[in-house]
């Protein structure tokens, strides 16, 4: 299916703004609801039409799922239909954050593990959303970090909230082939890769490895063959956890974390609701919070509270035009370019002489990761994508040597200065009595 241009109106209410992303069988809009002017996405599904069949029957199954869920850690439904060209679709909220899998990408780079205050704040509403689709008998069978988004509403609020139930199945249906596989290979727990029946237990498997990936900053078994990793979760032992290492809180949750990677799914814990009265206790607390989670993410991001929209600025500092004579400028750190101060202009780190004025960026490579929201993912130029759409540059500059020498040449210029300026002697504390 072709994509639709913007301008396009679906279902006579929402009318295209930019093509978002492609899934495996869908295509995502940036659209608007054209009587409320709502930001919203909408989902359309576009398949070959010899899988129209059983695609649609998953797409509008999608569709039933999300409008029975009311958590609110679950993306919201807004609306569903049928387009005049026969698509079917769905318009869902629209939210302002970063995906997990940004996150995990970012911290990793950066050689910074996720505190494990912050990783048990994470699994709280992942449990509570899991803790609802399987009161209602339904499996994820696809709880990857690229689905899992931690989100901002107004100026303080943060939220996560679990997206894409695309592959969602119910314990009782018969829609999924007897002996067919369906998921993610690197989150599959055995009986899915077996292609067995499923119940709750396989989303804890697969919680289990997210929480992994989340305390040791890897895969327990990542490997390029996808038949290898998908050998290793059947037959394996889970590579043994670092991270618990000198820490209450992270030696329990690897212990959870082992329990729910068991390879029987009578070894792990009952259900969702069971793993996070356990996650409490771990934490001390019935209702955590999100603060920890909030404050790495904002660490890793220099997030600031400006509203949703709003345009990052790229800060260039530059001498004040009251600066005496002399001043040395100030040194550059971590959130600020380097800056020429002859020119005003920003200079490039000697890394990058040469290179084009302007970085490109890597686009992701996994078509629903920022599927709802400013997420792109990060490439090797030195470029971060930061909530409201916007690329900053991020530079790291060595720190600038101090002449003394010059350093006391500009200091006493600057008293001349002040002296000149204020012939009483006043400012320089020199009056006389």
């Amino acid at each position: 299916m072709r994509a639709y241009p913007a301008g396009t109106i679906v279902g006579g209410r929402y009318e295209i703004v930019a093509l978002r992303g492609r899934g495996q069988q869908s295509l995502l809009y940036d659209a608007r609801q054209r009587s409320t002017r709502q930001d919203v996405v909408v989902k359309v599904l576009a398949v070959d039409p010899d899988s129209l069949e059983d695609s649609r029957a998953r797409f509008e199954r999608e569709i039933r799922v999300l409008s029975h869920l009311t958590s609110g850690h679950t993306v919201r439904l807004l609306d569903a239909g049928e387009n005049v060209d026969g698509n079917v679709f769905m318009a869902l909220e629209r939210l302002d954050g970063v995906p997990l899998s940004a996150v995990l990408k970012r911290a990793t780079k950066r050689g910074l593990p996720i505190p494990a205050m912050a990783v048990g704040q994470l699994l709280v509403p992942l449990l509570r959303a899991l803790g609802e689709a399987h009161q209602k008998g339904l499996v994820h069978r696809n709880l990857l970090p690229s689905h899992i988004m931690l989100c901002r509403a107004g100026i303080d609020e943060f939220n996560v909230k679990v997206l894409d139930y695309g592959i969602v199945r119910s314990v009782t249906s018969t829609l999924t082939r007897q002996g067919a596989a369906v998921g993610t290979p690197a989150y599959m727990s055995p009986e899915q890769a077996r292609g067995e029946d499923l119940d709750q237990r396989t989303d804890l498997y697969g919680l289990g490895v997210l929480l992994y990936r989340c305390l040791e900053g890897r895969l327990p078994f990542d490997d390029p063959d996808v038949f290898e990793v998908i050998r290793a979760h059947v037959l394996d032992p889970i590579p043994r956890m670092a991270s618990s290492r000198g820490n209450v809180i992270a030696s329990k949750l690897a212990a959870l974390t082992a329990q729910m990677l068991s390879k029987s799914p009578d070894d792990r814990p009952e259900d969702a609701e069971a793993v996070l009265r356990e996650v409490r206790g771990i934490l001390g607390r019935r209702d955590p919070g999100l603060d920890d989670l909030r404050q790495f993410v904002d660490g890793l991001y220099d997030a600031s509270t400006r509203p949703s929209g709003q345009r990052p600025a790229l800060v260039v500092q530059s001498a004040p035009q009251s600066s005496p004579p002399g001043t040395p400028p100030p040194a550059p750190n971590d959130d600020t370019p380097a800056v020429d101060h002859k020119a005003t202009r920003i200079a490039k780190p000697k890394a990058q002489q040469g290179a084009p004025n302007r970085p490109r960026i890597k686009q992701s490579s996994d078509p629903l990761a920022g599927a709802f929201g400013p997420t792109k993912k990060l490439g090797q130029h030195p470029v971060e994508f930061v909530d409201g759409g916007e690329v900053v540059a991020e530079r790291r500059e060595q720190p600038v040597a101090i002449n003394h020498r010059q350093r006391l040449k500009g200091l006493k210029e600057a008293v001349q200065w002040v002296t000149d300026d204020d012939p009483g002697g006043t400012a320089a504390g020199k009056t006389k009595k």
